[in-house]
């Protein structure tokens, strides 16, 4: 896939969406819980904010309802290895829940469970799953940039 390049000014503004992405996670855990540490048993808070791409993906669609609980019902345990679902963003009116993946999501047990998921939202409430990857939601960000601030403007920015 194609890296998206971006002008100075257009990754001057991607720079703001990704801090103002960040920003509340660094104050919840701390600067240097997000820093690389040298050292390999120092151990990070548990994660109690969004990722920073559920941040991105929030700042571009601010009117999606967030975590949404949805339960399977009875029985739902035994036939869909949960009681319950959260969403990371549900449009209410489409019935479509946005979820946001990072890598892990591509294969194993997360893939399989994420099947069961989509699989259970659809029989028990009717609701479609949209899957967007950390990268597509960076793409997602940039084109939007583009769009916005185009190379045309940028330009005449500058003068």
């Amino acid at each position: 896939m194609q890296e998206i390049e971006l002008s100075e000014r257009q990754q001057l503004i991607y720079s703001e969406i990704v801090w103002e992405a960040i920003g509340p996670q660094m104050m919840d855990v701390g600067l240097d819980a997000l820093l690389i540490s040298e050292d390999p048993n120092r151990k990070i808070p548990p994660r109690t904010e969004r990722t920073k791409y559920e941040q991105m993906f929030h700042i571009m669609f601010p009117t999606l309802q967030q975590q949404v609980v949805f339960g399977t019902g009875k029985g739902g345990y035994e036939k869909y290895w949960s009681k319950k679902y959260t969403a990371d963003f549900y449009d209410s009116k489409e019935k479509i829940d946005y979820e946001i993946d990072g890598p892990e999501h591509e294969s194993g047990k997360h893939y399989l469970k994420d099947k069961i998921r989509d699989i259970a939202l659809w029989q028990v409430y009717g609701i479609s799953v949209c899957r967007y990857t950390n990268k597509q939601i960076d793409d997602m960000v940039k084109k939007r940039i583009i769009e916005v601030f185009p190379d045309e403007e940028v330009k005449k920015c500058r003068n």
